[in-house]
């Protein structure tokens, strides 16, 4: 099988400015399983919130880091017996950048394979790549604990249509379905369990970069999460489900 067909939401990612980011940080209460922390790679530090979902897959908000921007991050559903360099060699037409991302203390920490200038957070506005994971022993205080969210469901968002282009071209390996039309660009992504994690790009006329809209998410058996006004953010549930929304 290709690693193409082995791939699988891994983690997704938005830029907010301060502001935003500051209005955000009671989900660190909300959600079981959601954490506030700064993560270094070498000479590179950026600080972010972490929403875990039981299937896995997590949803991280970046500080001031990326603004507008949206980053899709996938791997191997069974990294133990996929390794997703070879994407390389089975799509050799596609002009591919690789690299490796070292941990605070220098080891290797994972390899990156995308279409993106990945390193070159100003340049980059979608990010869409393929994480290879080092397997290292890692000392870590770090338990399994539950989480409110069973799974993520889809994410909305809008774009100037100026930047399509550049979101076909990083695009044009994932997995899944794309489907790219006059108003609308539609990513409909695998997850570890089977399902589907939908991202919406809904198009306007002008340049702008990425604006976050709302996210979806169902929560995981049993799970509550209260209903809350977070400055420009609406947080909803509405049954097993929950929307976070954007007021502006």
């Amino acid at each position: 099988m290709a690693v193409r067909n082995r791939l699988v939401l891994y983690h997704f990612y938005i830029g907010l400015d301060d502001d935003a980011f500051e209005k955000l940080l009671p989900l660190t209460q909300l959600f079981k399983n959601c954490e506030h922390s700064k993560v270094t790679s070498g000479a590179e530090s950026w600080e972010g919130i972490y929403l875990q979902s039981r299937t896995g897959a997590y949803f991280e908000i970046v500080r001031d880091r990326e603004v507008h921007g949206l980053g899709l991050a996938l791997s191997a559903a069974k990294p133990q017996y996929t390794d997703t360099r070879k994407i390389v060699e089975e799509l050799p037409e596609l002009p591919w950048k690789t690299g490796t991302r070292v941990d605070e203390g220098g080891a290797p920490w994972f390899d990156w394979i995308t279409l993106s200038d990945y390193l070159d957070i100003h340049a980059t506005f979608f990010n869409a790549w393929i994480m290879n994971y080092r397997f290292n022993h890692r000392d870590s205080s770090h338990t399994v604990s539950p989480c409110s969210v069973d799974r993520f469901k889809e994410i909305h968002l809008d774009l100037g249509r100026d930047n399509v282009s550049e979101v076909e071209r990083l695009s044009s390996w994932l997995p899944g379905t794309r489907e790219i039309k006059e108003n609308l660009i539609q990513f409909e992504l695998p997850d570890r369990e089977g399902s589907s994690f939908i991202v919406f790009i809904h198009l306007v006329d002008g340049k702008s970069q990425f604006r976050f809209k709302s996210l979806d998410l169902a929560l995981a058996h049993g799970q509550n999460v209260e209903s809350k006004k977070l400055g420009t953010f609406l947080l909803e549930q509405h049954g097993d489900a929950i929307r976070l929304l954007s007021r502006i």
